[in-house]
This record gives structure tokens, C-alpha cells and sequence, in this order.
């Protein structure tokens, strides 16, 4: 199952000789880079450039819940 985050208004860029590189929180997520043929988005996998909004792909599949109690020292193993 696949989850889509909108994380555009949370994306930070800095500014580089001829592009820009685009974090989310602290982590690069990607570039966008500038030439005469227009700007070209180059993304890490797990995001997507769509329609003026990047977006987080995350495979709900692939996260494994964690046991809801740890240890028995409750007794309730």
C-alpha cells in the first residue's frame, strides 16, 4: 500500500552555482537544475515532482509495526 505525503511547504532549497538543492527537514532530497531548456527536477527515489507540489512516496508495506508491549514485566506475555 502506498502512501503519498505532500511535503512542499516543508522542503528548504539553497542556492548553488546553476541549481538548487532541495532538503526536506535536513535530509537532500534532490536538485533542481537550471539550463536554456527550462528547470529540470532530478528527486531521490521515494519522491515525486507533480503537478507544482513534491511529494514523499512511502511504502506502507515495507514498515513493520513494532510489538505493542515490550518485556512481560506486566504479565501480559
Amino acid at each position: 500500500m502506498l502512501h503519498i505525503m505532500n511535503v512542499t511547504e516543508r522542503v528548504s532549497a539553497k542556492l548553488k552555482d546553476g541549481y538548487m538543492e532541495l532538503y526536506f527537514h535536513k535530509e537532500l532530497i534532490g536538485t533542481i537544475i537550471f539550463s536554456e531548456e527550462g528547470k529540470r527536477y532530478d528527486l531521490q527515489e521515494g519522491y515525486v515532482y507533480e503537478e507544482g507540489q513534491i511529494l514523499k512516496v512511502i511504502d506502507a508495506s515495507s514498515i513493520i509495526p513494532g510489538p505493542y508491549v515490550e518485556g512481560c514485566d506486566l504479565g501480559w506475555c
